[in-house]
Protein backbone atom coordinates (compact mmCIF):
# COMPACT_ATOMS: atom_id res chain seq x y z
CA UNK A 1 0.00 0.00 0.00
CA UNK A 2 1.25 3.50 -0.75
CA UNK A 3 1.31 5.44 2.44
CA UNK A 4 2.36 9.20 0.53
CA UNK A 5 -1.55 9.75 1.86
CA UNK A 6 -0.45 9.56 5.49
CA UNK A 7 1.68 12.65 5.46
CA UNK A 8 -1.12 14.90 2.94
CA UNK A 9 -3.42 17.32 4.24
CA UNK A 10 -6.52 15.79 6.08
CA UNK A 11 -9.05 18.36 4.58
CA UNK A 12 -7.49 17.06 0.93
CA UNK A 13 -8.65 14.49 -1.53
CA UNK A 14 -5.48 12.35 -1.07
CA UNK A 15 -5.84 11.70 2.34
CA UNK A 16 -9.29 11.02 2.61
CA UNK A 17 -8.95 8.61 -0.35
CA UNK A 18 -6.28 7.09 1.43
CA UNK A 19 -8.50 6.26 4.26
CA UNK A 20 -11.13 4.83 2.65
CA UNK A 21 -8.57 2.30 0.95
CA UNK A 22 -7.10 1.96 4.47
CA UNK A 23 -10.32 0.65 6.02
CA UNK A 24 -11.17 -1.24 2.71
CA UNK A 25 -7.48 -3.20 3.56
CA UNK A 26 -8.45 -3.63 7.36
CA UNK A 27 -11.72 -4.77 6.47
CA UNK A 28 -10.51 -7.64 4.29
CA UNK A 29 -8.12 -9.03 6.82
CA UNK A 30 -10.55 -8.50 9.43
CA UNK A 31 -12.73 -11.24 11.61
CA UNK A 32 -15.10 -8.49 12.44
CA UNK A 33 -15.18 -5.17 10.85
CA UNK A 34 -16.86 -3.86 14.43
CA UNK A 35 -13.14 -4.99 16.14
CA UNK A 36 -10.67 -3.23 14.36
CA UNK A 37 -7.46 -1.95 15.80
CA UNK A 38 -7.50 1.87 15.13
CA UNK A 39 -4.33 3.85 13.59
CA UNK A 40 -4.95 7.41 14.65
CA UNK A 41 -2.40 9.17 16.18
CA UNK A 42 -4.61 8.79 19.61
CA UNK A 43 -5.61 5.35 19.60
CA UNK A 44 -2.49 4.17 18.88
CA UNK A 45 -3.50 0.27 17.58
CA UNK A 46 -4.28 -0.05 21.29
CA UNK A 47 -8.09 0.62 20.99
CA UNK A 48 -10.32 -1.89 18.76
CA UNK A 49 -13.19 0.19 17.29
CA UNK A 50 -15.97 -0.05 14.15
CA UNK A 51 -14.79 1.13 10.73
CA UNK A 52 -17.07 4.55 11.08
CA UNK A 53 -15.80 5.15 14.03
CA UNK A 54 -12.40 4.78 12.63
CA UNK A 55 -13.37 6.75 9.90
CA UNK A 56 -13.86 9.94 11.88
CA UNK A 57 -10.87 9.26 13.59
CA UNK A 58 -8.26 9.38 11.09
CA UNK A 59 -10.33 12.37 9.64
CA UNK A 60 -10.46 14.50 12.95
CA UNK A 61 -7.30 13.53 14.93
CA UNK A 62 -5.14 12.26 12.04
CA UNK A 63 -3.26 9.19 11.69
CA UNK A 64 0.03 7.75 13.52
CA UNK A 65 2.48 8.49 10.75
CA UNK A 66 4.95 6.14 12.21
CA UNK A 67 3.06 3.54 11.39
CA UNK A 68 4.27 2.31 7.76
CA UNK A 69 3.80 -1.44 8.14
CA UNK A 70 0.22 -2.39 9.20
CA UNK A 71 1.43 -5.83 11.24
CA UNK A 72 -1.12 -4.80 13.35
CA UNK A 73 -3.74 -5.30 10.18
CA UNK A 74 -2.52 -8.09 8.90
CA UNK A 75 -0.13 -6.60 6.11
CA UNK A 76 2.24 -8.72 5.03
CA UNK A 77 5.83 -7.00 5.44
CA UNK A 78 7.44 -7.15 1.74
CA UNK A 79 3.66 -5.90 0.92
CA UNK A 80 4.69 -2.84 2.67
CA UNK A 81 6.37 0.45 1.60
CA UNK A 82 9.82 0.07 0.50
CA UNK A 83 10.87 3.04 3.10
CA UNK A 84 10.27 0.29 5.75
CA UNK A 85 13.31 -2.06 4.03
CA UNK A 86 15.58 0.32 2.40
CA UNK A 87 16.56 2.08 5.84
CA UNK A 88 15.56 5.13 4.87
CA UNK A 89 14.68 7.36 7.85
CA UNK A 90 11.39 8.61 8.70
CA UNK A 91 12.88 12.22 8.66
CA UNK A 92 14.84 11.88 4.96
CA UNK A 93 11.35 10.40 3.79
CA UNK A 94 9.92 13.11 4.80
CA UNK A 95 11.82 15.71 2.70
CA UNK A 96 11.35 14.00 -0.26
CA UNK A 97 7.56 14.74 -0.06
CA UNK A 98 6.43 17.31 -2.15
CA UNK A 99 5.72 21.17 -0.81
CA UNK A 100 1.82 20.38 -1.58
CA UNK A 101 1.63 17.69 0.82
CA UNK A 102 3.01 19.22 3.31
CA UNK A 103 2.73 22.57 3.21
CA UNK A 104 1.88 24.52 6.30
CA UNK A 105 1.18 21.95 8.49
CA UNK A 106 2.02 23.93 11.86
CA UNK A 107 -0.56 27.42 11.13
CA UNK A 108 -3.76 25.65 12.38
CA UNK A 109 -6.06 26.30 9.25
CA UNK A 110 -6.60 22.40 8.75
CA UNK A 111 -8.26 21.87 12.26
CA UNK A 112 -10.57 25.16 11.81
CA UNK A 113 -11.24 23.82 8.15
CA UNK A 114 -12.53 20.45 10.04
CA UNK A 115 -14.30 22.00 12.60
CA UNK A 116 -16.14 24.44 10.13
CA UNK A 117 -17.16 20.89 8.11
CA UNK A 118 -20.13 20.48 9.80
CA UNK A 119 -21.66 23.84 10.21
CA UNK A 120 -21.27 24.54 6.21
CA UNK A 121 -22.07 21.37 4.81
CA UNK A 122 -24.89 22.93 3.27
CA UNK A 123 -22.66 25.53 1.56
CA UNK A 124 -19.87 23.24 -0.42
CA UNK A 125 -18.98 26.14 -2.15
CA UNK A 126 -18.23 27.91 0.98
CA UNK A 127 -16.47 24.73 1.97
CA UNK A 128 -14.63 24.34 -1.57
CA UNK A 129 -13.19 27.79 -1.27
CA UNK A 130 -12.14 27.64 2.06
CA UNK A 131 -10.34 24.74 1.67
CA UNK A 132 -8.76 26.03 -1.73
CA UNK A 133 -7.14 28.81 0.20
CA UNK A 134 -5.92 27.24 2.70
CA UNK A 135 -3.70 24.91 -0.23
CA UNK A 136 -3.27 27.68 -2.29
CA UNK A 137 0.54 29.07 -1.45
CA UNK A 138 0.74 33.02 -0.49
CA UNK A 139 2.87 33.19 -3.95
CA UNK A 140 4.65 30.64 -5.88
CA UNK A 141 7.35 28.95 -4.09
CA UNK A 142 6.28 30.01 -0.66
CA UNK A 143 5.90 27.03 1.49
CA UNK A 144 5.39 28.75 4.94
CA UNK A 145 1.71 30.32 4.27
CA UNK A 146 -1.31 29.79 2.54
CA UNK A 147 -3.54 32.50 1.61
CA UNK A 148 -5.75 32.01 4.24
CA UNK A 149 -3.29 31.67 7.28
CA UNK A 150 -1.66 34.78 5.40
CA UNK A 151 -4.24 36.98 5.64
CA UNK A 152 -5.10 35.63 8.96
CA UNK A 153 -1.48 36.62 10.38
CA UNK A 154 -2.18 39.82 8.53
CA UNK A 155 -5.16 40.79 9.95
CA UNK A 156 -3.82 39.91 13.65
CA UNK A 157 -0.90 42.07 13.08
CA UNK A 158 -3.28 44.86 11.97
CA UNK A 159 -5.51 44.75 15.61
CA UNK A 160 -3.11 44.16 17.69
CA UNK A 161 -1.18 47.04 16.42
CA UNK A 162 -4.72 49.65 15.98
CA UNK A 163 -3.76 50.44 12.35
CA UNK A 164 -6.78 52.16 10.47
CA UNK A 165 -8.50 50.66 7.56
CA UNK A 166 -7.22 53.28 5.88
CA UNK A 167 -3.69 52.16 5.94
CA UNK A 168 -4.04 48.52 6.04
CA UNK A 169 -5.63 49.10 3.04
CA UNK A 170 -2.82 50.72 1.45
CA UNK A 171 -0.04 48.56 3.23
CA UNK A 172 -2.19 45.34 1.53
CA UNK A 173 -1.73 47.43 -2.15
CA UNK A 174 1.51 48.02 -1.60
CA UNK A 175 2.34 44.87 -0.36
CA UNK A 176 -0.02 42.99 -3.37
CA UNK A 177 2.75 44.75 -5.60
CA UNK A 178 5.44 43.98 -3.69
CA UNK A 179 4.97 39.82 -3.55
CA UNK A 180 5.84 37.70 -6.93
CA UNK A 181 3.36 38.85 -10.15
CA UNK A 182 -0.10 37.02 -9.66
CA UNK A 183 -0.25 36.07 -5.78
CA UNK A 184 -3.63 36.02 -4.47
CA UNK A 185 -3.06 38.13 -1.74
CA UNK A 186 -6.66 40.60 -1.23
CA UNK A 187 -5.48 44.01 -2.24
CA UNK A 188 -7.66 46.28 0.60
CA UNK A 189 -9.09 45.56 3.66
CA UNK A 190 -12.42 44.75 2.96
CA UNK A 191 -11.43 42.27 0.75
CA UNK A 192 -9.35 40.51 3.94
CA UNK A 193 -11.88 40.68 6.40
CA UNK A 194 -14.62 39.13 3.99
CA UNK A 195 -12.37 35.71 4.41
CA UNK A 196 -12.56 35.05 7.99
CA UNK A 197 -16.09 36.35 8.69
CA UNK A 198 -17.86 34.41 5.48
CA UNK A 199 -16.77 31.07 6.53
CA UNK A 200 -18.53 31.71 9.84
CA UNK A 201 -15.67 33.23 12.19
CA UNK A 202 -17.02 36.36 13.31
CA UNK A 203 -15.51 38.29 16.13
CA UNK A 204 -15.88 40.94 18.29
CA UNK A 205 -13.10 43.63 18.88
CA UNK A 206 -12.68 44.44 22.42
CA UNK A 207 -10.72 47.32 23.92
CA UNK A 208 -8.53 46.43 26.80
CA UNK A 209 -6.90 47.95 29.36
CA UNK A 210 -3.12 48.46 28.56
CA UNK A 211 -1.98 47.17 32.27
CA UNK A 212 -4.79 44.35 31.16
CA UNK A 213 -6.43 45.67 33.93
CA UNK A 214 -10.36 45.65 32.30
CA UNK A 215 -11.64 45.19 29.28
CA UNK A 216 -13.66 48.39 28.33
CA UNK A 217 -17.36 46.45 27.62
CA UNK A 218 -20.32 46.51 29.41
CA UNK A 219 -20.16 49.43 32.29
CA UNK A 220 -16.69 50.47 31.21
CA UNK A 221 -17.66 50.85 27.51
CA UNK A 222 -17.46 54.40 27.98
CA UNK A 223 -15.00 54.88 30.08
CA UNK A 224 -11.57 56.33 28.35
CA UNK A 225 -9.23 55.50 31.35
CA UNK A 226 -9.35 53.06 34.48
CA UNK A 227 -9.90 54.87 37.35
CA UNK A 228 -7.43 52.74 39.37
CA UNK A 229 -4.33 52.77 36.93
CA UNK A 230 -5.32 56.07 35.19
CA UNK A 231 -3.68 54.55 32.03
CA UNK A 232 -5.48 55.92 28.75
CA UNK A 233 -7.40 53.24 26.73
CA UNK A 234 -5.88 55.04 23.45
CA UNK A 235 -2.23 55.96 22.09
CA UNK A 236 -2.63 59.01 19.83
CA UNK A 237 -5.65 60.20 17.93
CA UNK A 238 -7.98 57.69 18.98
CA UNK A 239 -6.00 54.17 18.23
CA UNK A 240 -6.69 52.03 20.65
CA UNK A 241 -3.54 50.90 23.12
CA UNK A 242 -4.59 47.12 22.99
CA UNK A 243 -7.42 45.40 21.73
CA UNK A 244 -8.60 41.51 22.44
CA UNK A 245 -10.53 39.77 19.33
CA UNK A 246 -13.34 37.48 21.11
CA UNK A 247 -14.54 34.53 19.11
CA UNK A 248 -17.81 33.60 20.32
CA UNK A 249 -17.55 30.04 21.84
CA UNK A 250 -21.13 29.32 21.38
CA UNK A 251 -20.90 28.91 17.87
CA UNK A 252 -17.72 26.37 18.57
CA UNK A 253 -19.65 24.55 21.02
CA UNK A 254 -22.97 23.96 18.35
CA UNK A 255 -19.96 22.86 15.96
CA UNK A 256 -18.49 20.36 17.78
CA UNK A 257 -21.47 18.88 19.55
CA UNK A 258 -23.37 18.59 15.69
CA UNK A 259 -20.54 15.49 15.14
CA UNK A 260 -22.28 12.35 17.39
CA UNK A 261 -18.99 10.74 17.78
CA UNK A 262 -17.33 13.93 19.32
CA UNK A 263 -20.55 14.63 21.55
CA UNK A 264 -20.06 11.05 22.73
CA UNK A 265 -16.60 11.95 23.87
CA UNK A 266 -17.15 15.35 25.23
CA UNK A 267 -20.08 14.02 27.31
CA UNK A 268 -18.10 10.64 28.14
CA UNK A 269 -17.29 11.40 31.92
CA UNK A 270 -20.77 12.08 32.77
CA UNK A 271 -22.15 9.17 31.38
CA UNK A 272 -22.57 7.12 34.86
CA UNK A 273 -24.38 3.79 33.24
CA UNK A 274 -21.73 3.66 30.13
CA UNK A 275 -18.40 4.31 32.18
CA UNK A 276 -16.43 1.64 33.98
CA UNK A 277 -14.97 3.31 37.36
CA UNK A 278 -12.36 1.96 38.73
CA UNK A 279 -12.16 3.22 42.30
CA UNK A 280 -9.12 5.28 40.60
CA UNK A 281 -9.13 9.43 39.48
CA UNK A 282 -9.21 8.23 35.65
CA UNK A 283 -11.04 12.16 35.32
CA UNK A 284 -11.50 15.00 37.21
CA UNK A 285 -15.27 14.07 37.72
CA UNK A 286 -14.26 11.29 39.87
CA UNK A 287 -13.12 13.84 42.27
CA UNK A 288 -14.92 14.34 45.49
CA UNK A 289 -14.74 17.98 44.69
CA UNK A 290 -16.45 17.68 41.58
CA UNK A 291 -19.13 14.93 42.89
CA UNK A 292 -19.95 17.61 45.66
CA UNK A 293 -20.65 20.38 42.83
CA UNK A 294 -22.81 17.67 41.18
CA UNK A 295 -24.90 17.30 44.15
CA UNK A 296 -25.03 20.61 45.25
CA UNK A 297 -25.96 22.17 41.49
CA UNK A 298 -27.83 19.49 40.16
CA UNK A 299 -28.63 21.91 36.87
CA UNK A 300 -25.31 23.35 36.47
Amino acid sequence: MDRKWMHAKRCSDDYELGVEDSISFSVEHAEDENNILCPCVECNNMVRLGVDVIRDHLITKGINQLYKCWLSHDEILGDASSNIDTGIGFDTWMEDETHEELMYDDDGVEEMIIALQESIQDRPEMLENLSSDAKKPLYSGCSKFSRLSGVLKLLSIKESNGVTDKFFTEFMKSFHEILPEGNPLPSGTYDAKRMPTSIGLSYERIHACPNDCILYRKEYASLESFPECNVSRYKKNKVHAKVMWYFPVIPRFIRLFSVPVEAKNLTWHADSDGREKYGMLRHPADSPQWVKIDKDFPDF
